[in-house]
């Protein structure tokens, strides 16, 4: 691949912006530059440094460049050489002068209400967090921080005031937010390194840095395999009860649901902050709750949101010095279903507090935790000010995560739901990616149920570091409502059959913890069959292949790795948004088929039927896809020895446990975890041409090609 700079994507002009101080401006002096080689990620190149002084500071800018031009490193580092403690607001980690007019552009966002999206730029100004994209027919480019725990940041474009030329209409900047964050004297403030990579493709580039953070942090995948929740939020909201707890756990048991969790939602407690009291629907306390789930086969899981309480709980009236504050004073709020002030996780002792919390929680039987509304750390994160003045918002941020984590033990499951994901890596096993479901299309204007997707995927590359949570599937047909309240309603269910395997999907699609919200006791089976599409997870995020599009990413392929004698296959998806009959075709490229077979079986996975056979470089078509709707082929290549092609059971094949193959002659188990027949479709070679065969099983089952009949040829 040639060299790919950055000149070749944006025409960049080096600028310096000042770091912002708590007090005057100050005049800084020229850098002084000096340069040696090194080496950073195992790729040699050359280490810049830039030395500026100014009364009372010292500024160290790193810039690092790979000898292939395909990797850039920045960092700063600000040392107080005065005599008095100083505040610091932001230091800039890379600017730079430029022109994007007419480069696609993507901007991601950290938390998970906020919606990333893709665009052509003209002109306008933007901000993104923590990755920034962009695309021009040279290559791509890839900005994005690597310790995101060390500060708030953002990276920044605005228009330039005084440009000198038409390459130097806009400012880029990768800023480092401290919100004042106090430095002694002799004491020095270092920022995160800000990555910025360049290459030909958009998932190659966001796997490398993924592999860079994991490096960094000396961690992978957790440990735990992900877990199929059912969740009593989705339909119940915080209408639930013992009794109705007791209710939905008999259903998932009489109807064969293998759930691994069940996970108490919102709706037990009293007051925020008082988490280990119960109210009035559940008088017989956590610990016989969490008995009640584990008596049923399931892991007990419970919901909390432990950085906010409620003014009027116990905890809250006993320190009101933990409450976060704002510069004038007044307390940081954040309102959900109760009017709630947030913690100031800088302290100490409010750390302490939430370790023995979740310790006590941990003790009473529950071992699936689900955190939520931790955002609401950073609600005002421009006015907040912590009152150990030495800390920043990240870093105690992730400081009471590790207090969280240290209280339920390294062997309980830990799901962030509106985390700052920068600070997570670690820590956390799962972490949301999107919005709150619902079993409907459209909740208002603004938010149809594909801008799930579209966060959702766009975040899919975190699933390096922990499990994506593309949230519950909501899937019913329900016309009820519990109550005439806005949690009342969620029990409404009005998704066709079409939307409704677009939401089952998105599951699949994320390669992370699948999860069902819903009333067991009254899902319609044909719904609920739909679960075993996905559930048990499949483990692996899909890549996007159109991240550019400007309304929501739409096309993806899964690259399933061989396992139990099954061989490495793809699985590429169309996700229809829009309110139009589809006819996609997909050409079998390098970015979905990577090895190099001479032929390729494709089989439609939705309506499990053969497509085809082809040749790399080949079209295939993938037929309708309805209005809301998805379709899904599974790309197989073809060698000399009989292979699994399709199933209507799980996209990916996960019934079969044990394969093997000799020419025409195969052999296998079935052990699905549903309690549903399965229909397994296989290519057998014969005279040198493909039939495929295919058979009902049971959900346990050994087979062999004996017992199949011929289909098609």
């Amino acid at each position: 691949m040639p060299n790919i700079h950055v000149d070749d994507v944006l025409s960049l002009a080096p600028c310096f912006i000042p770091p912002v101080l708590a007090g005057e401006v100050l005049a800084w002096s020229e850098p002084v530059a000096t340069s040696l080689p090194a080496e950073r990620e195992k790729r040699p190149g050359t280490l810049t440094t830039f030395c500026r002084t100014a009364p009372g500071w010292e500024l160290k800018h790193e810039e690092f460049v790979s000898n292939n031009g395909r990797l850039m490193l920045f960092r700063a580092e600000l040392r107080n050489t005065g005599r008095t403690v100083e505040a610091v607001e932001r230091i800039s980690v890379f600017s730079g002068m430029c022109n994007w007019e007419g480069a696609a552009c993507h901007c991601g966002k950290r938390l998970k209400h906020e919606k990333p999206y893709s665009f052509i730029h003209q002109q306008e100004e933007f901000s993104a967090d923590p990755d920034l994209l962009v695309q021009r027919p040279a290559g791509t480019m890839l900005m994005s921080w690597v310790e995101g725990h060390l500060h708030p940041a953002m990276l920044r474009m605005r228009n330039n005031p005084h440009p000198g030329n038409v390459n130097e209409n806009q400012i880029l900047s990768a800023d480092a937010d401290f919100h004042g964050q106090e430095v002694a004297p002799g004491d020095t403030l270092a920022t995160a390194f800000l990555a910025i990579r360049f290459g030909n493709d958009y998932n190659a580039l966001l796997a490398e840095h993924a592999s860079s953070i994991c490096a960094f942090y000396h961690v992978g995948k957790p440990r735990h395999p992900a877990p199929f929740v059912l969740s009593s939020w989705h339909y119940w909201g915080i209408m639930i009860s013992e009794e109705t707890i007791e209710a939905e756990l008999a259903a998932a048991n009489k109807r064969g649901i293998p759930g691994d969790v069940f996970q108490v939602d919102a709706g037990y407690h009293t007051l925020f902050g008082d988490w280990l009291e119960t109210n009035e629907r559940f008088p017989h306390g956590l610990a016989a709750l969490a008995k009640r789930i584990a008596s049923h086969g399931m892991t007990p899981g419970i919901w909390l949101a432990p950085f906010m309480v409620n003014p009027e709980s116990k905890i809250a009236r006993l320190h009101p010095d933990w409450i976060l504050r704002k510069k004038d004073g007044n307390p940081v709020c954040y309102r959900v279903s109760q009017a709630c002030q947030v913690l100031d996780l800088s302290l100490v002792s409010v750390r302490e507090w939430l370790e023995e919390t979740f310790h006590a929680l941990s003790l009473t039987g529950f071992r699936y935790f689900k955190i939520d509304f931790t955002r609401s750390y950073f609600t005002d994160e421009d006015e907040s000010r912590l009152r150990d003045r030495k800390s920043n918002l990240t870093v105690s941020y992730r400081q009471a995560l590790e207090a969280v984590r240290r209280g339920i033990g390294e062997e309980s499951f830990l799901n962030v739901c509106g985390g700052h994901t920068g600070c997570l890596v670690g820590l956390a096993d799962s972490q949301r990616t999107g919005a709150d479901t619902l079993a409907c299309w459209q909740e208002d204007t603004h938010n149809p149920a594909w801008h799930r997707v579209r966060q959702g995927m766009f975040r899919a590359w975190w699933g390096a570091w922990r499990y994506n949570d593309p949230d519950a599937v909501a899937i019913r047909r329900c016309t009820k409502i519990l109550a005439d309240t806005r949690h009342g309603r969620l029990s409404l269910g009005d998704l066709t059959d079409d939307e409704a395997r677009f939401m089952v999907m998105h599951q699949f699609l994320a390669g992370g913890v699948p999860a069902l919200g819903e009333n067991l006791q009254e899902l319609d089976e044909d719904r609920l069959q739909m679960m075993r599409r996905v559930v048990p997870y499949c483990g692996v995020p899909a890549a996007l292949l159109d991240p550019f599009n400007p309304v929501c990413p739409s096309r993806f392929v899964t690259r399933l790795p061989a396992r139990n004698g099954l061989p490495a296959r793809s699985i590429v998806t169309v996700m229809n948004v829009t309110d139009e009959r589809l006819h996609p075709w997909f050409v079998l490229n390098e970015r979905i088929v990577p090895d190099a077979a001479e032929q390729y079986m494709v089989w439609e996975l939705t309506q499990n039927r053969l497509v085809g056979i082809f040749a790399k470089g080949d079209e295939f078509p993938m037929g309708v896809v309805m209005p809301h709707g998805t379709a899904a082929c599974v790309v197989t290549a073809l060698s000399k020895d009989a292979v699994p092609v399709g199933s209507d059971g799980h996209f990916g094949l996960a019934e079969i446990v044990c394969f093997s193959s000799y020419g025409a002659t195969f052999s296998g188990k079935i052990a699905s975890v549903w309690p549903y027949p399965v229909t397994i479709a296989f290519a057998i070679p014969e005279n040198g041409s493909w039939t495929v065969l295919q058979k009902e099983f049971p959900p346990q089952a050994e087979f062999d090609s004996t017992q199949f009949k011929c289909l098609a040829n």
